[in-house]
């Protein structure tokens, strides 16, 4: 029986049963038994889509697992940083971040994965990334295992102007087989304001493309013209 059929169940058929049961009993006793009931039904409609949900997602934490990755490099600009455990890499609003990385599949399909920006409170960024499939020799090597040489991924993110300021995760989905896995790397992304990422792009343009020095002009000393005398003048 679905879950809607039990609710018609309780919300109907048993107050009319319990009305038919209660038909050699006075009118008082029928009245709060179907009363009772269909109180019982109407709490039973509320709360049972909510159970469900609970039950639902108990079991996509069942078919949820964590899996294998790493994420390589971030670029934003000509800021390149290869991630440490735990840092973070700063992105302006307006400004366009690339992700480098790989994360375990199992099926070598070449399906890239999807990756989404979480926010320290568990709200996904409203952001649509690019996600390419980048082939990842390295990793097939080490695990000894061919499907994993189109693990690898290059993601651009460009952040939206209104994204509220702050950390956010890097979350990295695959859905393969049926089942759902994800990856978060330990890295984070701080979102900063775009004048604040213009002043980090610029100071990274100058280490790159220090200005060469400029040359500097010297006074020639002039000979000084030696007086003529009476016989030069004659």
């Amino acid at each position: 029986m679905t879950g809607y059929g039990l609710m018609v169940a309780i919300c109907i058929v048993i107050p009319i049963a319990a009305g038919i049961w209660f038909t050699n009993y006075s009118m008082k006793l029928r009245l709060s038994a179907i009363l009772g009931l269909t109180f019982l039904g109407v709490m039973v409609y509320i709360y049972l889509p909510i159970l469900d949900l609970k039950l639902e997602s108990k079991l996509e934490e069942k078919t949820s697992y964590s899996v294998r990755g790493d994420l390589n490099s971030t670029q934003v600009g000509c800021r390149v940083r290869q991630p440490g455990a735990g840092q973070s890499t700063q992105a302006g609003q307006g400004e366009v971040l690339i992700l480098f990385g790989w994360m375990e599949t199992s099926l070598g399909d070449g399906t890239p994965p999807s990756i989404f920006l979480e926010s320290t409170n568990g709200k996904i960024a409203p952001i649509i990334p690019k996600v390419a499939v980048a082939s990842r020799p390295d990793v097939t090597k080490y695990f000894s295992d061919p499907a994993q040489e189109k693990s690898g991924f290059q993601a651009e993110i460009r952040i939206p102007d209104a994204l509220p300021l702050g950390f956010y995760h890097i979350r990295i989905d695959r859905e393969q087989s049926g089942s759902k896995t994800h990856y978060y790397p330990k890295d984070k992304i701080e979102i900063i304001t775009s004048a604040a990422g213009a002043e980090l792009q610029k100071a990274e343009e100058m280490k790159l493309h220090p200005p060469s020095p400029s040359a500097t002009i010297t006074q020639v000393n002039q000979p000084k013209k030696n007086k003529l005398s009476r016989q030069d003048k004659r």
